[in-house]
């Protein structure tokens, strides 16, 4: 397959079919990377104008074949003659911003450790996605031009809505029959108390498991999984996802436990009830 590609890719860079040369030449080399289909898409990319892209794929089929390989020398010539002419693009954290601010080009994601490194990109428009957590996520676009160097301060969006509190615990009800018929009964009370309670559990699931969802996808960006290969950065929110994952089954489970009885109380509201809650537990006392 990768040989196939690799000639319908040279027959169409040959003829000037640029875009579907560089994408034959990538499946080839994405399948089985070999010099020879890494330099062609190298001179493909360069005709594109894909300075930076051209560049890093003639340096790296510098350092892949010997000494006595003839493609060396000319990978090495096209990547000094590139090298200056490829647009620069330095990350700086604006004033305020959190430290974990991060920001996506394309494929790549870019965290505070790369900010202040020129970063070689292609000319023309940047699309940069700046995000960070509990902060809303902001995109705008960046002109590199050829053989300039572009300094760009990011910060993410305004912070999110905080979640809504969860309803403070009502003290224990005491009473005669006749102060209960005067307004809701204890049941009832317990009932909508253990409800809300229960309600605040679903969304603190729904809130960790859209997180958990977040951060497996971050990790998957850093990660190749057909070639079950993954960066520490990856392989660390992978865990993070799990982790928040997990809490999410917990407050689901408990959470549905807890507006099932909620209601439960409510609809079958017939008599008297105390109820005590306290940070981990509910306690109901109903009398018929």
């Amino acid at each position: 397959m990768a040989e196939a590609l690799f000639a319908e890719g040279r027959a169409a860079l040959e003829r000037g079919d640029l875009e579907t040369a560089c994408k034959k030449l990538r499946e080839s080399d994405r399948i089985d990377p070999q010099p020879g289909a890494k330099l062609n898409l190298a001179r493909c990319e360069e005709r594109r104008g894909k300075l930076a892209t051209a560049w890093a794929l003639y340096r790296a089929v510098v350092d892949s074949v010997p000494a006595n390989d003839d493609r060396g020398p000319e990978a090495h010539e096209r990547a000094e003659a590139l090298g200056p002419r490829v647009p620069k693009l330095v990350l700086a954290l604006a004033k305020g911003a959190p430290d974990d601010t991060r920001v996506r080009i394309g494929d790549l994601v870019v965290r505070k450790d790369g900010f202040g490194v020129p970063l070689p990109i292609d000319p023309g428009e940047v699309v940069l996605q700046i995000e960070a957590r509990g902060r809303g996520s902001e995109r705008f676009v960046v002109r590199a031009d050829e053989g300039t160097t572009r300094t760009v301060a990011v910060a993410p969006g305004p912070p999110l809505p905080e979640p809504p509190p969860v309803p403070a615990p009502l003290a224990p009800r005491s009473g005669t029959t006749e102060e209960a018929d005067e307004g809701m009964s204890g049941q009832a009370i317990a009932g909508w108390t253990i409800g809300a309670i229960g309600l605040a559990g679903l969304l603190a699931g729904a809130g960790t498991g859209i997180a958990g969802l977040v951060r497996k996808g971050e990790g998957d960006d850093l990660c190749d999984a057909e070639r079950e290969v993954c960066s520490q950065d990856g392989a660390d929110l992978h865990d993070e996802a799990r982790t928040l994952l997990t809490a999410t089954t917990v407050c689901w489970i408990v959470g549905g436990a807890a507006l099932g009885t909620g209601l439960v109380l409510v609809l079958t509201d017939k008599g008297d009830a105390t109820v005590g809650v306290g940070p981990l537990s509910a306690r109901v006392t109903v009398r018929f």
